[in-house]
């Protein structure tokens, strides 16, 4: 079985991708390129594998994604949870985002294990609170980090790029709260071609396939349940394939 937060939080960092030499637009909460005003309830559900170099495949998660829409204190905001299970469905993580649904500016974000801690972040305009302490007993001393200007979090990963203008060959810039880091970065993004995606239930999908600097691939649509389908490329020539159900 794969090892917990430290997978979750920081791999997704470490594989740098070298084809974005073209102009990008840099983006940051508030650029009106960025629109989530659109975005829906859903439930969605993937099957994640890990497919080796030789072919052979073994089995890593089953991960379970919903989002609601809540009004507090006269804003809306995207609540975002992700549930991810060992395959015989044993919980493993719980993920929780919470930002504004149609500038997808971040607001909290929480990963909970069955075990009790917390990681937690909290978003200002000038700094964020950072905490990978917490358990059920007490409250660890919250870390307070400032910050030049708004950044958006990487936590929330595809239904962030959903938000982008699809325009095929353009490429993007977010400023961004890296996992596990404790500190602003960027992701660049290419919309790299348009490409029809059958999910395990064998429902055909159109979908733009949006690659990162990150080693993430999404395939992703402008309608729920947006995020169809990842693939997360690894040191060792394997990749994390995340298939929708």
């Amino acid at each position: 079985m794969i090892s917990k937060k430290a997978f979750y939080l920081s791999l997704f960092l470490i594989l740098p991708i070298n084809s974005y030499a073209q102009e990008s637009d840099h983006i940051k909460p508030g650029s009106e390129l960025v629109d989530g005003s659109f975005i829906k309830p859903y439930t969605n559900k993937w099957k994640v594998v890990v497919e080796q170099s030789d072919g052979s495949v073994q089995d890593a998660l089953i991960w379970t994604d919903y989002v609601q829409l809540m009004d507090i204190n006269g804003t809306t905001y995207l609540h975002r949870v992700q549930d991810l299970y060992s395959p015989d469905y044993n919980l493993v993580d719980t993920w929780i985002n919470m930002v504004e649904h149609k500038t997808l500016k971040p607001w909290q974000f929480q990963a909970v294990s069955p075990t009790g801690s917390v990681s937690f972040l909290e978003f200002f305009d000038e700094s964020v609170k950072s905490n990978s302490n917490r358990n059920q007993d007490r409250i660890m001393n919250m870390d307070t980090l400032d910050i030049l200007e708004n950044v958006f979090d990487w936590n929330l990963y595809g239904m962030l790029l959903v938000a982008l203008p699809f325009e095929l060959g353009k490429t993007y810039e977010l400023q961004v709260w890296l996992p596990g880091t404790n500190q602003v970065g960027t992701v660049l993004s290419k919309i790299e071609a348009e490409e029809t995606i059958t999910t395990l239930s064998n429902k055909k999908i159109d979908t733009f396939r949006i690659s990162t600097d990150k080693g993430l691939t999404f395939w992703l649509t402008k309608k729920a349940p947006y995020v169809i389908q990842l693939q997360l490329n690894q040191p060792n020539g394997a990749r994390r394939m995340w298939y929708m159900f």
